[in-house]
């Protein structure tokens, strides 16, 4: 339980640190990796590609599909916060 309380509060002090667009930065090697495997050379690739494809999602859905304009780190965060939680729960993460 108090390795769960440390996660939880470190990856909240990042997250706090950098900004809610910077949340990315946890969820998208950890998506990466389910894609690659243990590769590094292959998840450093994949995260290149998955955060922005990420952040652009969040911004689309942000601008056009919800009733009112919210803010791309909002809904990023709405988007990643299941799958850091199931990481941190030590579950298998859903999918993003």
């Amino acid at each position: 339980m108090l390795v769960l309380v440390a996660i939880t509060l470190l990856a909240a002090a990042a997250t706090s640190a950098v900004g809610a667009i910077g949340f990315l930065g946890l969820m998208a090697p950890h998506a990466a990796r389910r894609v690659a495997g243990a590769n590094t050379g292959w998840i450093m690739a994949y995260t290149a590609l998955i955060a922005p494809s990420i952040l652009l999602l969040a911004d689309v859905l942000g601008r056009v599909l919800l009733p009112s304009e919210l803010p791309a780190g909002v809904v990023c965060a709405a988007i990643g916060a299941p799958p850091l939680v199931g990481i941190a729960r030590g579950r298998k993460p859903v999918a993003l």
